[in-house]
């Protein structure tokens, strides 16, 4: 039986930001990613989103819910919730999927 091979990085994060408009969550992925989709830079590890602070209970849900192979969504150190609240105060959340 063969298995079957994870995503990039770069689908990964393609496909969070389909199941984010899937469910009425306006979004567009920014930095070094969208460099990456338009020939401007070569690789990039990470992914950077920008989406309405309301929504944020839901980009929260579609995260925790999208694991990378076997590494689930957590947040970064030191970082604030991903919440309206903090959102609104300027704060961003950081989260990854440590390898």
């Amino acid at each position: 039986m063969k298995l079957k091979q994870p995503p990039s990085l770069d689908e990964f994060y393609a496909a969070i930001s389909t199941q984010l408009r899937g469910r009425g969550v306006p979004c567009a992925i920014t930095g070094g990613l969208a460099c990456v989709e338009f020939g401007v830079a070569d690789h990039t590890e990470d992914c950077d989103l920008i989406c309405p602070a309301v929504h944020a209970g839901t980009v929260l849900q579609v995260l925790q819910a999208s694991p990378f192979g076997t590494a689930a969504c957590q947040y970064r150190k030191s970082s604030p919730p991903l919440d309206a609240r903090w959102l609104a105060g300027g704060y961003t959340a950081h989260l990854h999927w440590p390898a």
